[in-house]
């Protein structure tokens, strides 16, 4: 999404072409995740039952830590929804939400970012 790519200009962004349902099956995408030596990853998107669940097992097959935003994904019936996140969660991953994930991001009230989110959250 050209919006989301330019928010992320110059923070290492890159995009790849996704034709597995999990982002681990793609070598051009799990290089890129496996370089970033992070431990923690957010996922969000669409498809909780199908590509989110099946990246989250695997990043923790992979020893990675998914942390799903509920509220940022979706499936097309809320029972696959609901089945799969507790799928995720039973399996070890972390379920929270865009405001608790973005408060956790800034860390404090003075972070240069933090009235941009309450103006967004509002």
């Amino acid at each position: 999404m050209p919006e989301l790519r330019d928010v992320l200009e110059g923070d290492n962004a890159k995009s790849f072409e996704k034709v597995t349902f999990s982002a681990c099956d793609n070598n051009d995408s799990w290089h890129h995740l496996a370089q970033q030596n992070r431990s923690t990853v957010l996922l969000f998107g669409a498809e909780a039952h199908v590509c989110i669940m099946q990246t989250a097992l695997d990043l923790l097959d992979n020893g990675m830590q998914p942390v799903i935003i509920g509220d940022a994904v979706g499936s097309r019936f809320p029972y696959d929804k609901k089945q799969a996140i507790r799928r995720i969660r039973r399996a070890g991953g972390v379920i929270s939400t865009v405001e608790s994930i973005l408060f956790e991001l800034c860390r404090s009230s003075e972070d240069p970012a933090f009235k941009t989110i309450i103006n967004l959250i509002k």
